[in-house]
């Protein structure tokens, strides 16, 4: 992924030789739905046996810069937003029981991060319709999961993901932007259980909503 920015960042500078470039800031607001899904974890010594369920939707907010290539045809966009999340795991159940509650376990992953968002495309009059890679790179967290009996906490991985985008430009300066962004990792692969590593089903997806100014 970090190679694919890299080389996208060098087309974008030889696009920008042949376009107009402008710089900007930008803010968004999203919402990241997780698939449902329930996994059961059992302990030997001693005996313990925990459902743990995934599923919940996410509301988040971020803002930062952008740079912005464009011509009557094509453009081509750098995004670098900082942004927070919290991923929440549910505990269904704990014990020897399995259907026995226990509504007093939080469990989270709060992080924050810079996302690097590369988009390109077409233009036709003020809309823009494009797509392109971006990766997240964490620069702190905070996580529980880690305290229940055998779970182990892994160094966060720079999340990657893919984004599609519609856009348009208002008066020349203002851009209003929404994405589909699908990510590549599984919820939980920050995590090993008993030395094995922690996966539930399916990768998260975005929608976004942004609205950016430039001069």
């Amino acid at each position: 992924m970090k190679n694919t920015l890299f080389i996208v960042a060098l087309l974008c500078l030889n696009f920008t030789a042949y376009s107009q470039f402008n710089l900007g800031v930008k803010a968004t607001t999203s919402t990241v739905f997780t698939p449902a899904d329930t996994q059961g974890f059992v302990s030997l010594s001693p005996n313990q046996i925990s459902r743990i369920s995934v599923g919940e939707t996410e509301k988040r907010h971020a803002y930062g810069l952008f740079g912005i290539a464009e011509n009557e045809k094509l453009f081509f966009m750098l995004e670098g937003l900082y942004t927070s999340s919290s991923q929440r795991f549910q505990m269904v159940a704990t014990g020897l029981e399995r259907n026995r509650p226990d509504p007093a376990t939080e469990l989270y992953d709060n992080s924050s991060s810079i996302r690097l968002i590369a988009t390109g495309g077409v233009k036709y009059k003020n809309f823009r319709l494009g797509a392109g890679p971006e990766i997240s790179m964490v620069l702190s967290r905070e996580e529980t999961l880690s305290q229940l009996r055998n779970f182990e906490k892994q160094d966060a991985a720079n999340l990657g993901g893919f984004d599609f985008l519609l856009g348009y430009t208002f008066l020349d300066h203002i851009q209003l932007d929404i994405k589909y962004v699908k990510y590549f990792a599984n919820i939980g692969s920050n995590y090993h259980f008993d030395g094995i590593p922690v996966s539930f089903k399916g990768n998260p997806s975005m929608i976004e909503l942004s609205l950016g100014f430039h001069l």
